[in-house]
């Protein structure tokens, strides 16, 4: 019997707590939520965006202590080092989402959306490249 094989999505978030509600969604939605553990950096989310090989990826915008809510927010670092086809993957998610779109744009990302909406981005319902 095939067995088809359900789209990978990798989680990058420094909040476990994020982590397990955002992997429960992903999971509801019919997809395999990867969640390798609470990023600490951007060269940590690098690492492991090339390990996994997702199909998706679920990036959040800021592991500081302090947000960080311009272009030098952690998840700037971390696309401004993948390639264009790595940055085709990415849904980019954050409290403060509105505050990036206009810097996310320029880099090649289309998919962005709060910690509870990304799944419209997973299922390809989004509205996102409306907001441009």
């Amino acid at each position: 019997m095939n067995e088809i094989k359900k789209k990978k999505v990798l989680i990058i978030e420094d909040e476990e707590s994020y982590a397990l509600v955002e992997a429960m969604l992903i999971e509801e939605t019919g997809f395999e939520p990867i969640i390798p553990g609470a990023v600490k950096n951007p060269e940590q989310a690098i690492e492991w965006i090339r390990k996994y090989e997702a199909d998706t990826i679920l990036l959040d915008m800021n592991y500081s202590a302090w947000p960080k809510l311009d272009n030098t927010a952690d998840g700037f670092e971390v696309i401004e080092l993948l390639s264009k086809e790595e940055r085709k993957k990415i849904v980019c998610v954050s409290g403060n989402i509105a505050t990036y779109i206009d810097f996310l744009h320029p880099l090649g990302i289309n998919h962005f959306s709060d910690k509870v909406e990304f799944t419209d981005c997973l299922t390809g319902e989004c509205d996102c490249d409306a907001k441009k």
